[in-house]
């Protein structure tokens, strides 16, 4: 037997029409209601958890009687372009209309996502500091003495199948 609460496939513990999850808590209060009690013997969906107190919003209040879209006003601002409803970055604009600060790496005009780079010069950066390889911006015309490119070691041409089914007679395709 499952748990009586919708949704929960957990089996009943002895004795019990409850899960060991749900075992301390109540039903709602409503008739064939079977959504867990959140407050006052109420599930969320019959007035357990209190509405936005902003006219004719339906939505759960979270912080001060609001609702995250009418709650804590001033303090997150919107962006200016007409009927956006995103927040802005930088600039009174989202990064969709100009707001952010674009990439540090000359000539690339992607959005910045961190310590000034986008993500793909954030990485270059980071090979450069650390001693490694560059991947995405070296050209063909440097010195090889500069960007080493490690070549697969011979035995990579072997296949797995080809290296086990050998016989002993045969030479090892990869020195053994």
């Amino acid at each position: 037997m499952q748990c009586q609460f919708n949704s929960c496939q957990q089996p009943v513990l002895p004795g019990s029409t409850k899960c060991d999850f749900h075992r301390n808590r109540s039903e709602c209060s409503v008739p064939e209601c079977s959504n867990q009690v959140f407050a006052r013997k109420l599930c969320v969906r019959h007035g357990g958890r209190a509405l936005c107190s902003f006219e004719g919003c339906r939505a759960n209040a979270h912080q001060r009687g609001f609702c995250c879209r009418h709650g804590a006003k001033g303090s997150k601002k919107h962006c200016i372009e007409p009927g956006c409803v995103r927040l802005a970055q930088s600039k009174h604009r989202c990064v969709r209309h100009g707001g952010g600060r674009p990439c540090q790496f000359e000539g690339c005009t992607t959005h910045a996502r961190s310590g000034g780079h986008c993500s793909r010069h954030a990485r270059h950066k980071r090979t450069q500091d650390d001693g490694g390889i560059s991947d995405s911006t070296s050209d063909a015309s440097s010195s090889s003495s500069s960007v080493h490119h490690h070549e697969r070691p011979s035995w990579t041409k072997y296949s797995l199948a080809m290296i086990l089914n050998s016989t002993s007679s045969e030479p090892c395709p990869v020195a053994c």
